[in-house]
């Protein structure tokens, strides 16, 4: 609808629409078709920023033995980039030779597990998770029904203490030990 595939398209890419099975399932898929040697992966909602696309140019003109490369990944929220607490850094390897690499995890919160070393590459992945505070409340209630119903198939339930004492202890973490009060409200 925001016209990707004609864009991709008219630069040369080869594009491949399917099915939607799943986060780790649809981006192993990717992998399975991907052409080259080296992958970059990165969602609909992230770019890189200058700083990192030259690191990775950089790495793959030399990569040495390192089987893949992780950046620090900086989250945009409704125009400010939080840069304390959980959301920064959020390192993420994106970058893998593709024999090497699996996207593995729980839906929608999946990881590329990359085999032999990874390094880490100066620069950011810019995210930009979210247009406005409902869409970012609407996807906490998504994401939140699938992980529950992942947990539940496996037998786990939550206890009164968790739904007590997990918030909070999210927010001291968070908020006063990872420094969070220093993005403001944000």
């Amino acid at each position: 609808r925001d016209r990707t595939v004609e864009i991709a398209r008219g630069c040369g890419a080869r594009v491949v629409q399917t099915d939607w099975p799943g986060h780790c399932a649809q981006k192993n898929r990717g992998l399975d078709m991907a052409r080259g040697d080296w992958v970059l992966s990165l969602d609909a909602d992230e770019f890189l920023s200058p700083e990192a696309g030259a690191s990775i140019q950089i790495a793959l003109g030399d990569p040495g033995s390192a089987s893949g490369f992780s950046l620090n990944r900086r989250n945009i929220w409704l125009g400010r980039p939080l840069r304390h607490g959980r959301w920064y850094p959020d390192t993420k390897a994106r970058v893998a030779r593709r024999p090497r690499a699996r996207w593995a995890g729980a839906d929608p919160h999946d990881v590329l597990e990359i085999a032999g070393s990874v390094r880490w590459l100066s620069g950011d992945i810019v995210h930009h998770p979210y247009r406005s505070l409902a869409e970012h409340l609407a996807t906490i209630d998504r994401y939140t029904a699938i992980h529950a119903a992942e947990l539940s198939s496996r037998g786990i339930t939550a206890r009164w203490w968790d739904v007590a004492g997990r918030p909070p202890l999210h927010f001291v973490d968070a908020y006063l030990l990872r420094a969070g009060f220093l993005d403001g409200a944000a």
